[in-house]
């Protein structure tokens, strides 16, 4: 993992958003695998299910961030809502202010914008 505190240099310059913050916490996220690595931490403008949505939500901060939970209870209900999302795993651990900024939601509902090279390598079942 890297030192650097720097976001992605494809990121506009509206991101992270301003109210964006260093965090130090216990989240939950959806992966596909236990332990996680680098894949399961992508950020959605990435992901190659995003391209047809881009034009749409380019202008909003979440579409550059990694979705996370700040409770079991939001992810579980997240996961049941939304039929792609039954097979993942339900993981959790530390994100820290080693790991980029973020903003907790009323929802429960966290968007992180992780550093550049930067992702949590404790997350557990």
């Amino acid at each position: 993992m890297t030192t650097a505190k720097n976001f992605p240099s494809d990121y506009p310059s509206h991101i992270p958003p301003k109210e964006a913050i260093e965090l130090n916490i216990e989240l939950f996220r959806l992966v596909s695998k236990i332990p996680p690595d680098a894949n399961d931490f992508i950020a959605t403008y990435r992901l190659p299910s995003a391209k047809n949505r881009r034009a749409r939500l380019a202008h909003k901060p979440g579409f550059y961030g990694v979705s996370f939970f700040s409770t079991y209870d939001a992810i579980l209900r997240k996961q049941k809502e939304i039929p792609a999302f039954k097979d993942q795993i339900i993981a959790y651990g530390h994100i820290g202010p080693e790991h980029g900024k973020g903003i907790i939601g009323n929802n429960q509902h966290v968007d992180m914008w992780l550093y550049e090279g930067v992702y949590p390598t404790r997350f557990m079942k």
